[in-house]
């Protein structure tokens, strides 16, 4: 992808890669081989947290998800969306890999995708009564404005300073009271610091009235390298 339009469809600027279900006799809670994504039931939070595991040398052509992935609920629970924080995991059939391409930041693409995946309508909800699913080529259809590198990760900042802000002002009691008692533990350790610079400066000031008298030029260098830190501890 050598130049991106400002609006583009998603499939242009990732690679969407869908996964197969595996029996689950195949499976294990053990923890050997490869974390399986089962479905949204492992989406927890936006991270990846399987519960499940397989043998990648037993399963044929699995889809394999890798550490930055979005991974994206397609059947059920539709359009719960995680990242991919572990370094490898097998895919199943209920869930997507929204893999971007260069030139698109990640939280960018995972913002704008969790907003548009509310447009698409589930392909079977009004025929068959059951098992809702996500279309794919719907998925990959979606189109998404996608400005220059640098000004997709402004946008995020300045969206998290945001979320921050309306996080402070909507904070209830609790919280509040969590965040005063981070400050107080902040400020407890700064002072722990301080009073051990203090501890390290009266040394340094003993040394130099100890030993300013000696005429010697490389001690005479060494005092003046203590002096220097000196200063700067009580700078700090």
């Amino acid at each position: 992808m050598d130049k991106l339009n400002i609006i583009t469809k998603l499939s242009d600027c990732t690679e969407i890669l869908t996964g197969k279900n595996i029996d689950k006799s195949k499976t294990n809670e053990q923890g050997n081989g490869t974390p399986y994504i089962t479905g949204a039931s492992d989406i927890v939070k936006g991270q990846i947290q399987c519960r499940r595991f397989v043998v990648e040398e037993q399963i044929k052509n699995p889809t394999i998800a890798m550490k930055g992935d979005i991974i994206i609920s397609t059947v059920g629970t539709l359009g719960k969306i995680g990242m991919m924080t572990i370094d490898r995991a097998v895919l199943s059939g209920h869930c997507a890999i929204i893999r971007p391409k260069k030139g698109v930041s990640l939280p960018y693409l995972t913002a704008v995708v969790s907003r548009l995946v509310l447009d698409i309508c589930p392909d079977d909800e009004f025929l068959s009564g059951f098992s809702k699913k996500l279309d794919i080529e719907q998925l990959k259809d979606l189109k998404l404005s996608l400005p220059k590198l640098i000004i997709q990760d402004y946008i995020v900042t300045m969206m998290a300073q945001i979320l921050s802000l309306t996080m402070a002002l909507e904070a209830s009691k609790d919280t509040m009271e969590d965040h005063a008692q981070l400050i107080d533990l902040l400020a407890e350790e700064y002072n722990r610091l301080r009073v051990n610079y203090k501890s390290k400066i009266k040394l340094l000031e003993d040394l130099d009235s100890h030993l300013n008298h000696i005429e010697d030029k490389e001690l005479k260098d060494i005092l003046n390298h203590f002096n220097d830190i000196k200063n700067r501890l009580k700078n700090i």
